[in-house]
C-alpha cells in the first residue's frame, strides 16, 4: 500500500522516520536585580521584562511554605484567606474593585514559599497596589470568610480523592517521606476544621513581613511598573522574627506535625538540610513541586537514608560514583543490603 501511494506521486513516504528538524534559538528572558526603597530600607525586586503588551504581572514571594507551619494547613490557608477581607475592604469589595480595573488576584501556597501576585494592565497598577499591599500586610481573617473557605476546600478535597492522580501522588509522597512530613502530607478533613482564625493571625504575623520578602514584576515597561510599585508602598511594613536564614530550609522546634504519628526517620528535616544544604534547599525546591524538588537518589531509597552509618559517612555522601550509578540507587536489594552499601570495594566496581 505504502509502494502504491509513492507510486501515485503521495508527499510522504510513511515506510520511513521524519528527519531530524534543528531546534530553534531560545531566547531566555534578561532578569534584572533592582531594589525599592521604603521607610525601613530596601525590598529586592526583580525586573523580568517581556511582550508588547502593556500588561504586568507583580508577585510577593515569602518564605511562607508549609515546611514552616506549626500545624497541617496554617500556610495553606492563610494564603488562601489573604484576599477575604482587609482593614478597609471586605471580601466582596475586594472583588468589586479589582474586577473594576480588570486586575487578577492569584495566591499560592507552596511547600517553602508563598506567593501573591496580581495580574493588571499599566495604566491601572496606581489604582490597583494600595489594595493589593493591604490585602497582603492587612488582612483581619474574619471568622465567617473561614468557615465558608474550609466548606468550599472540604468540597474540593472530596471531588479530588476521586482522582487517580492525586491517590497515587498521595501514596507515592506518604511512602517516601513519611504522612506527617511537609512533602508527604495528605490533606485531612480533620486538620481543616481544627485551624481556627487565631492560628491564621499568628502564622501571618510571624512570616509574611519584609524579612525574606522578595518582589517579582514581569511584562511590558517592568521599569514603569517599578516606579508605580515604589510610589504605592506603605511607608510601615511589618518587620518579624524571620530573617535571612528562612530562604533556606527553616529548621526550628517544628521538625513535625503536631498531629499525628511521628515523622519517618528517613525523612527528618534536619537530615535533609544536612544532606542537601542552605544552598540547595533554597533554590529550585521553593518554587517546584515536592516531587521535583528532591533528588530521586537520595528520596527513593529507604534504606539508604534510614541508615545510621550511611548518613554519617560523609564520603558516601558526597560521592558522585555512587549518586551517579543508576544501578545502585535503583536496586531494592542493593540498598537494603548493609554489607553492599557499606564496602566501598563493591559500590566503585
Amino acid at each position: 500500500m505504502i509502494e502504491q501511494s509513492n507510486k501515485e506521486g503521495s508527499a510522504i513516504d510513511r515506510s520511513k522516520p521524519p528527519r531530524n528538524m534543528p531546534l530553534p534559538e531560545m531566547l531566555w528572558p534578561v532578569v534584572v536585580q533592582q531594589q525599592i526603597e521604603w521607610a525601613g530600607g530596601l525590598l529586592p525586586v526583580d525586573l523580568i521584562e517581556g511582550g508588547g503588551q502593556d500588561l504586568v504581572r507583580i508577585e510577593w514571594q515569602f518564605p511562607a511554605g508549609s515546611w514552616h507551619e506549626s500545624k497541617p494547613l496554617l500556610a495553606a490557608l492563610t494564603n488562601r484567606m489573604l484576599q477575604e477581607g482587609s482593614v478597609g475592604h471586605n471580601s466582596k469589595q475586594i472583588a468589586e474593585q479589582l474586577d473594576y480595573y480588570g486586575a487578577y488576584l492569584h495566591h499560592e501556597g507552596g511547600v517553602h514559599r508563598s506567593m501573591v501576585g496580581v495580574y493588571c494592565l499599566g495604566k491601572h497598577l496606581e489604582a490597583v497596589l494600595p489594595l493589593v499591599w493591604e490585602i497582603i500586610f492587612q488582612p483581619t481573617f474574619p471568622e465567617h470568610e473561614l468557615k465558608t473557605t474550609i466548606q468550599n476546600r472540604l468540597q474540593e478535597l472530596s471531588v479530588s480523592r476521586n482522582k487517580v492522580s492525586v491517590l497515587s501522588r498521595n501514596r507515592l509522597m506518604g511512602l517516601l517521606f513519611g504522612p506527617q512530613h511537609p512533602y508527604g502530607y495528605s490533606t485531612r478533613e480533620e486538620d481543616l476544621l481544627s485551624v481556627t482564625v487565631d492560628d491564621l493571625r499568628a502564622f501571618h504575623q510571624q512570616f509574611y513581613t519584609v524579612d525574606g520578602l522578595r518582589l517579582v514584576v514581569a511584562g511590558g515597561n517592568t521599569h514603569q511598573a517599578l516606579l508605580k510599585l515604589q510610589r504605592s508602598c506603605p511607608a510601615e511594613l511589618p518587620k518579624g522574627i524571620v530573617g535571612a536564614s528562612s530562604h533556606s530550609v527553616g529548621i526550628s522546634a517544628q521538625h513535625t506535625f503536631d498531629q499525628g504519628p511521628k515523622a519517618h526517620p528517613s525523612v527528618d528535616r534536619a537530615s535533609h538540610a544536612e544532606s542537601t544544604g542552605p544552598a540547595e534547599s533554597a533554590g529550585l525546591a521553593e518554587s517546584v513541586s515536592p516531587a521535583e524538588s528532591v533528588s530521586p537518589a537520595e528520596s527513593t531509597s529507604p534504606a539508604e537514608s534510614a541508615s545510621p552509618a550511611e548518613s554519617a559517612s560523609p564520603a558516601e555522601s558526597v560521592s558522585p560514583a555512587e549518586s551517579a550509578s543508576p544501578a545502585e540507587s535503583a536496586s531494592p536489594a542493593e540498598s537494603a543490603s548493609p554489607a553492599e552499601s557499606a564496602s566501598p570495594v563493591e559500590s566503585t566496581t
